[in-house]
């Protein structure tokens, strides 16, 4: 049986390759039309001075559909030092399903952030 021996293992940590992340998350099928979607993302260790992060979402049609930027984006700051960043999208009619993407940046691979959590809803 294949094993793995923990005393004879090495880790090897080294910062990250690259100074951006793109994510595509999961097509989320709505139980009845909404106008009205939420994204939001608890951010640690961000340095707005440093970093980026931002939220879209692509509903209709076939991939990619249409492409919507969120209307308003607001912090709102944790007594832990992270943040939580809340992307609102006013959309101009109903859509049945959409897939939320992320995308980040950081000016140095030494001073990354996390998101730790993300929470998605939608509203009539």
């Amino acid at each position: 049986m294949p094993a793995v021996s923990l005393s004879q293992s090495q880790v090897l940590l080294e910062p990250p390759n690259s100074n951006s992340f793109h994510h595509i998350g999961n097509s989320i099928t709505l139980g009845s039309p909404m106008t009205h979607i939420e994204i939001m993302a608890r951010l640690v260790g961000f340095n707005a001075a440093h970093h980026s992060c931002t939220a879209s979402i692509h509903y209709g049609g076939t991939s990619p559909g249409t492409h919507a930027s969120a209307s308003v984006v607001g912090d709102t700051p944790n007594d832990d030092g992270s943040i939580t960043r809340t992307w609102t999208f006013n959309l101009g009619g109903p859509i049945t399903s959409f897939f939320p993407e992320l995308d980040g940046t950081t000016d140095g691979a030494v001073d990354p952030f996390v998101v730790s959590q993300e929470i998605r809803y939608a509203a009539p």
